[in-house]
């Protein structure tokens, strides 16, 4: 059986030692997510640690990842113990898109995995389906149900309704406060574990002269009102009156065109840019900003930390109020970041972090004893 609390393996940052009479037998996962390298997302990189891992886990088999297009990537690779299908149509959440287009593309998404996934479960009965929780959807989940797949769902933000994860066999939360919302509402019988996000920063780049003359403080994201970035816009305006050398780099699609109009406050929106880009901006940031109004842990607070940069960090978030609480934000308000904006200017340490309990080797063994445990 899987242990409904798993606050030991996050705090001690160890990997449980699997049960003697028990031992993990050689597994197979079928992993559903919207991204994966070379996409551009959390989700992406979350993966490319984990099937990194996994290629060094003695008891995994083989990992069959199901994904989405991605356009000059062939759509199939096999890399050692990893396969990978780039199938899925891909997301496209802008509202030119018409609502049935949408419904017609989510209900073609979901008919070819289920497809996929019975083929896949017709060559080898015993696997675990790993799904993204993008893809936690209750009639997806209970269509594979009836396909009598064991399911596993992956959750690391706090927008898909955890309920309607209760007819699964486990299902892992990578931050602190999606463990609690999860674990609050799923039945006893739905276990529910505590495995830290895998992170690892990888810097393969060089110095890159930055996109301003002047120094910036640089936002990752979304451009949304529910990632703060009006509060943001706000704030910064009024920070810029006595600090007219600073701006303000977005970073990040555009869900929000409304508030495009920031850009007279000495902002500029780069638009979506590659990681590579991404981390060398950071590294020459004043401080990276994320004023979010609904994280779990956000990977961008992370790489800052790693880079040795100062962050002003979003509220709610256990992790980062525990270990940085000097930078996290009491609310998500212009008032709030604008002090926040100025401390940056007057406090000469930046923050740390214990990036011990996040190895990707740990997590991605972790969570292989998890869905191998499912299994027996």
């Amino acid at each position: 059986m899987i242990a409904e609390k798993e606050f030991a393996y996050a705090q001690g940052g160890r990997t449980p030692e699997c049960d003697a009479d028990h031992p993990v037998s050689k597994l197979r996962m079928i992993v559903v997510t919207s991204l994966f390298p070379p996409a551009v997302g959390g989700a992406s990189e979350d993966f490319r640690l984990l099937t990194e891992a996994w290629k060094t886990v003695d008891s995994i088999d083989r990992v069959v990842i199901l994904t989405e297009r991605c356009e000059g990537i062939p759509a199939h690779e096999h890399s050692e113990n990893i396969v990978v299908h780039r199938v899925l149509p891909s997301r496209d959440t802008s509202p030119q898109l018409h609502v049935g287009n949408r419904v017609l593309r989510s209900a073609g998404t979901y008919a070819y995995l289920l497809g996929a996934i019975a083929w896949e479960l017709r060559r080898k009965r015993s696997q675990v389906v790993l799904v993204h929780g993008r893809y936690g959807k209750r009639t997806f989940l209970k269509g594979l149900k009836l396909l009598g797949a064991k399911i596993v769902v992956f959750l690391s933000d706090l927008f898909t309704p955890a309920q309607d994860l209760a007819d699964c066999d486990a299902v892992i939360c990578n931050s602190e406060n999606v463990y609690e919302r999860a674990d609050s509402c799923l039945p006893t019988r739905c276990p529910v574990a505590y495995v830290p996000l895998p992170f690892k920063l990888s810097r393969t780049h060089t110095k890159q002269t930055s996109v301003t003359d002047g120094p910036y403080f640089l936002f990752v994201g979304n451009i949304s009102r529910q990632k703060g970035v009006d509060a943001l816009l706000e704030a910064f305006a009024l920070f810029r009156k006595d600090h007219l050398e600073y701006r303000l780099l977005l970073a990040g699609p555009v869900r929000d065109s409304s508030l495009l109009r920031g850009a007279n406050c000495g902002a500029t929106f780069l638009g979506e840019v590659d990681r590579t880009t991404t981390i060398a901006l950071m590294e020459q940031a004043e401080a990276v900003v994320l004023p979010s109004r609904s994280e779990s842990l956000p990977r961008v607070c992370l790489e800052a930390i790693a880079l040795g940069t100062k962050v002003i960090c979003p509220p709610d978030v256990p992790e980062l109020r525990r270990w940085c609480p000097e930078w996290t934000l009491e609310a998500v308000t212009p008032q709030a970041v604008l002090e926040k904006l100025e401390q940056t200017l007057n406090l000469s340490f930046v923050p740390s972090f214990d990036f011990e309990q996040h190895d990707p080797n740990l997590v991605g063994q972790r969570i292989a004893e998890i869905c191998a445990a499912i299994l027996e």
